[in-house]
C-alpha cells in the first residue's frame, strides 16, 4: 500500500484521518489484536496526553475489567464460555437493587478509620463494576513482571478510596519505572505521605475516634481543616507535617510529568481531607468529596492561589471521583452527583463514562455470529460519498480530490441517513461513543470498542456504521493487511456456527466497498444464466469497475 507522507505535528493533531491512518499502519492500533494496555500505550504514544486521550485510554482499562468480569470471551480456538448480554455499569448496578428485585433497602452508615461512609450491597456492585472493590484484585493468570502503568495507577487510587494507605505505599515502589529520572525523586516524599497518613489515622482509631457518632474530631478539627486546642496535641505536629509535605509534593513542577498526573493529584487532596476531618463531621467530608468530583476546564477555571492544590493537572479519572462518590455520599446527594459526571462526559465527549453507562445493546438486538462478518462490513444504509476518495490533509498532499466531507460533517450526515437518531438510542453506552466521534471524528476507537464488545448477546448495534466506515477507510488507504486482521478480532471474539466453517475468502471492491463473494443478484430483465462463472467486473450496476484477474 501507499506510505502516508509524514506531516508536521500541528498538522496531524488537526486531521485525524492521519492520526488514525498512522496509528494502525505504525502502532497496529486498528488492526492486529492488542491487549487493553497496548492501545492505552499507543493511544499516549501517538496522541499525548490530552483529557480526552486520557478518557479513551481510561475506557480501554474499563473494557479489560468487563472482559476479566465475564471471562474474557474467545471463541476462534478457546474454549466456549456464555455470552453475557451486556457489560454492566455503575448505575445499572446501584439501580438493580439489593437482590435484583428493585426494592429499596436502608444504607448502612459504617466509620472507616473515623470517617463516615456508607454501604450497601447495590454499591457493592457498583464498586465492583468500576474496578474499586474493598479488596484488592487478583492478577491477570499470564501476568509476569513489571505491571502496566495503568494498573499501578488503579492500584493506588483503590488503596486510598478505602483508606488502605499501607498499600498506596507499596504501589508507588511500581512506578519508577514509568516516570522520568526528574519524577522518580518524587516517588519517596509520596511513599512517606501515604505512610505518616496511615499512622495518623491508626493513631485516632486507637484513640477510640469514629466509634461513635459523637466523636470527638468534630470539636478538634475546624472548619479551614487546622488542628485547635484539644486532647489530641499530639497529633497536631503530624498533621502540620503531613500537610506541608502533601502541598508540597503537589506545588513540585514534576509532579505533572507522573503518570496519570491529575488523579494522583485529586488522591493527594482527598487523602488531605480524610486525614482532618477524621471522625463524623456532619457533612463536612461529604461537602469536601462533592468539590472533588467536579471538574472545570482550564479555559474556564479560576485558580484563586490554589495552584499547589493541582487543579490545573488536567482531568481526574471519572471512575475514581464515581468511587469517593459511592463511598462518602448519602442516597440523596450520591445519585445527582453521578447524573452530573455523566452530564460531563456527554458535554465532553469522554467515553470513559461507559463505566458509569455500562454497554450493550437493547434487549430486542439479536446476538452476532461470525457467519455474518460480510454483513456488518456493509454500512447498513447508503452514503453520498460512497465512491468517493478520502479528504483532509493526507488527501491534499496526494491530489486526490476534494468532493468528500470532513469526517465530522460524516458524522452528522450519517445519522441523517441512518433513519434513527443515535443521540436517542437505547443504548446510552453506544450513545455516549457517538459523541465522543462527533466530537473527535474517531471512528477507528469506536469500531475496536465494537469489535471487543460484539460478543455479548446483547450487542451494541449503535456502533455497527462506526465499524464499516473504519473498514472502508483501510479499504481507501489500501492497508488490506490490516482489514484481513480487523476481521480476524472481531471473529475471534463471536462464536462460530456451521455456516462459517469452509467459507471462502471474503473480498469487496475497491471502488464501492461491495461485496464480491457470495450470491449475485440479477437485474431486472436478466437471468441467473446471463452471469460469468468468474466475475470481471464489480457485480455492483451504479460502479461496474473492472477487478484485478487472477
Amino acid at each position: 500500500g501507499e506510505v502516508a507522507p509524514v506531516l508536521a505535528p500541528a498538522l496531524q493533531a488537526a486531521d485525524i484521518c492521519y492520526t488514525m491512518r498512522m496509528r494502525v499502519e505504525r502502532l497496529d492500533y486498528g488492526g492486529t489484536k492488542l491487549s487493553p494496555d497496548d492501545y492505552s500505550r499507543v493511544l499516549r504514544a501517538r496522541s499525548g496526553t490530552s483529557n480526552v486521550n486520557e478518557a479513551v485510554a481510561a475506557m480501554w482499562q474499563w473494557v479489560k475489567l468487563a472482559d476479566n468480569m465475564d471471562g474474557e470471551a474467545e471463541f476462534d480456538g478457546g474454549a466456549h464460555i456464555d455470552q453475557v448480554a451486556c457489560w454492566r455499569g455503575a448505575q445499572a448496578a446501584l439501580n438493580s437493587g439489593d437482590e435484583g428485585d428493585g426494592v429499596d433497602r436502608p444504607e448502612e452508615t459504617v466509620s472507616m478509620k473515623g470517617i463516615r461512609s456508607y454501604r450497601s450491597d447495590c454499591r457493592s456492585q457498583a464498586l465492583q463494576a468500576l474496578g474499586f472493590p474493598e479488596s484488592e484484585l487478583p492478577p491477570p493468570p499470564d501476568s509476569s513482571g513489571v505491571p502496566p502503568v495503568d494498573d499501578v495507577i488503579w492500584q493506588i487510587l483503590r488503596a486510598v478510596a478505602w483508606l488502605q494507605l499501607e498499600r498506596a505505599a507499596m504501589s508507588c515502589e511500581l512506578l519508577e519505572p514509568y516516570c522520568t529520572p526528574a519524577t522518580r525523586q518524587l516517588l519517596p516524599q509520596l511513599t512517606l505521605v501515604f505512610h505518616a497518613a496511615s499512622c495518623i489515622l491508626g493513631g485516632l482509631s486507637h484513640m477510640g475516634f469514629g466509634d461513635s457518632p459523637s466523636g470527638a474530631l468534630a470539636d478538634t478539627v475546624g472548619t479551614a481543616g487546622t488542628l485547635q486546642r484539644s486532647g489530641l496535641e499530639a497529633v497536631s505536629p503530624h498533621l502540620q507535617a503531613l500537610r506541608s509535605a502533601l502541598n508540597g509534593a503537589l506545588a513540585n513542577p514534576t509532579f505533572n510529568e507522573l503518570p496519570c498526573a491529575a488523579s494522583l493529584g485529586l488522591a493527594l487532596r482527598f487523602l488531605e481531607t480524610a486525614v482532618t476531618s477524621a471522625g463524623p463531621r456532619d457533612e463536612s467530608i461529604e461537602d469536601s468529596v462533592q468539590s472533588f468530583l467536579t471538574w472545570i476546564p482550564p479555559r474556564t477555571s479560576r485558580l484563586n492561589g490554589a495552584a499547589n492544590l493541582g487543579i490545573n493537572l488536567g482531568r481526574p479519572s471519572l471512575a475514581f471521583r464515581s468511587a469517593l462518590a459511592l463511598l462518602y455520599l448519602p442516597q440523596c446527594q450520591l445519585e445527582p452527583e453521578l447524573d452530573r459526571l455523566l452530564e460531563e462526559c456527554q458535554r465532553g465527549g469522554f467515553p470513559d463514562g461507559l463505566c458509569l453507562t455500562g454497554l450493550g445493546g437493547s434487549e430486542s438486538a439479536n446476538p452476532i455470529n461470525a457467519s455474518m462478518l460480510e454483513d456488518l462490513a456493509h454500512d447498513p444504509g447508503q452514503v453520498p460519498w460512497a465512491a468517493s476518495e478520502p479528504v483532509g490533509t493526507l488527501s491534499r498532499m496526494q491530489g486526490r480530490s476534494m468532493t468528500m466531507p470532513n469526517l465530522r460533517d460524516r458524522v452528522d450526515m450519517l445519522r441523517q441517513v441512518s433513519g434513527q437518531d443515535f443521540g436517542a438510542t437505547s443504548d446510552p453506552g453506544s450513545d455516549l461513543m457517538w459523541k465522543y466521534v462527533s466530537k473527535t471524528g474517531d471512528v477507528q476507537s469506536a469500531a475496536l470498542l465494537f469489535c471487543h464488545a460484539a460478543h455479548l448477546s446483547h450487542p451494541p448495534m449503535g456502533l455497527q456504521r462506526c465499524f464499516s466506515q473504519y473498514v472502508a477507510l483501510l479499504a481507501r488507504w489500501r492497508l488490506h493487511r490490516q482489514r484481513v486482521d480487523l476481521h480476524g478480532l472481531i471473529t475471534a471474539r463471536l462464536p462460530q456456527d456451521d455456516n462459517t466453517r469452509g467459507r471462502g475468502p471474503v473480498m469487496f471492491c475497491l471502488g464501492c466497498n461491495g461485496s464480491l463473494t457470495g450470491p449475485l443478484t440479477a437485474s431486472p430483465g436478466e437471468s441467473a444464466t446471463d452471469f460469468e462463472a468468474v466475475t470481471r467486473v464489480c457485480p455492483t450496476h451504479s460502479c461496474q469497475r473492472l477487478l484485478p484477474a487472477r
